[in-house]
């Protein structure tokens, strides 16, 4: 279906590069109010989409003319460059440019079911509809001035994907050490917590152990004041008797002693 040299493959590649970052700057640009250069690099082009391009034109060879082979191969090339992509980042650059976690049905946040059917509509857009008239643009550039633009772009891409590749190296040795200090932080945090907990079970204990001794010290000044208050208790009635014994005989001492002579005591109730 698609019969192209070297070059040609390679300048599709860059154009798609090119209208891949287009498309999702403007997108993202427009939703943030601000300009934002989308990308891993720092020159206007997205290589993921100029490989998702590419290979959905191989898909377009694999097909036959098939709409529902295209469909079904392009979403299915395409979902595994974005998984290899993806997975590649995070390992090498420790970082996502995107993230399917939230969907329903997806993987590792690298790939999703609704990323898979977008890839399969647009393998049909691109193969019909967008790269028909790239083809025809590009047809009319003459050999020698392909091999031109292909070796300019390349070697300027080169630069900027090796810097950028240095940054981001950069960037990782930063995550990392991060990450460092972030395991080192959680294993001081998770020591910290075991002392405090060996702390507080040796705190419930000294509590237990006082509370036991409150409670026997109050039993032991109660047992202690009972026994006092019932000693005191029969003292004063004791006395109180002995009291009541000595008025009577006095009583009776007097009354016979004087015979007119009446003594009359009144209990009180109180």
């Amino acid at each position: 279906m698609f019969t192209y040299g070297f070059y040609e493959w390679i300048l599709f590649f860059y154009v798609y590069c090119f209208l891949g970052w287009g498309i999702e700057s403007a997108w993202v640009s427009i939703r943030a109010g601000r300009f934002v250069n989308r990308g891993f690099m720092k020159g206007p082009w997205l290589p993921i989409y100029g490989c998702g391009a590419v290979t959905i034109l191989i898909a377009g060879d694999m097909s036959d003319g098939s709409v529902i082979g295209l469909f079904v191969i392009g979403a299915l090339l395409a979902t595994v460059l974005e998984y290899i992509t993806g997975e590649a980042m995070v390992r090498i650059f420790k970082v996502r440019y995107w993230d399917y976690s939230y969907k329903k049905i997806q993987l590792n946040g690298h790939i999703c079911l609704s990323s898979t059917l977008a890839w399969g509509v647009l393998s049909i857009i691109m193969v019909y509809m967008i790269h028909p008239f790239f083809e025809g643009l590009l047809e009319g550039i003459f050999a020698s001035a392909m091999k031109v633009i292909v070796c300019v772009v390349s070697a300027v891409m080169v630069y900027d994907f090796s810097k950028a590749l240095r940054e981001a190296l950069d960037i990782r040795k930063v995550l990392v050490e991060l990450e460092k200090v972030k395991d080192e932080f959680e294993d001081y945090i998770e020591i910290k917590k075991e002392i405090l907990e060996e702390r507080m079970d040796e705190l419930e204990e000294r509590i237990e152990i006082l509370e036991e001794d409150i409670n026997e010290l109050v039993k032991s000044r109660k047992e202690k004041f009972e026994k006092n208050n019932e000693r005191r208790r029969k003292e004063l009635k004791e006395r109180i008797d002995s009291l009541q014994e000595d008025f009577e005989k006095r009583s009776k001492k007097i009354s016979s002693s004087n015979p007119g002579f009446k003594l009359k005591i009144k209990n009180k109730k109180h």
